[in-house]
């Protein structure tokens, strides 16, 4: 049997992490919530595998990509939500 490839794997993950965050969001869980139990865990898991150096870096280098645009593409739904 194959290994799966990196964009298999990532796809696999994405769904994944969606179901478990529409789970704890039909069980009252707040966006801001859900976003701390999910980046809690990635946090100690980075941690753990790579100490907390390479793990601060990557987090800051995750904001400067937010800050950067990397979710620019999400802005028309945004402003259609607000409506």
């Amino acid at each position: 049997m194959d290994r799966p490839t990196h964009e298999e794997t990532k796809s696999l993950c994405d769904t994944i992490v969606t179901q478990a965050a529409m789970a704890m969001q039909e069980n009252g869980a707040s966006v801001e919530l859900i976003l701390d139990r999910l980046l809690t865990y990635s946090a100690a898991q980075a941690y753990f595998d790579t100490g907390p150096e390479y793990t601060a870096a990557l987090f800051r280098s995750i904001a400067d990509n937010i800050e950067g645009g990397a979710f620019s593409h999400l802005d028309k739904k945004r402003e259609a939500k607000r409506h």
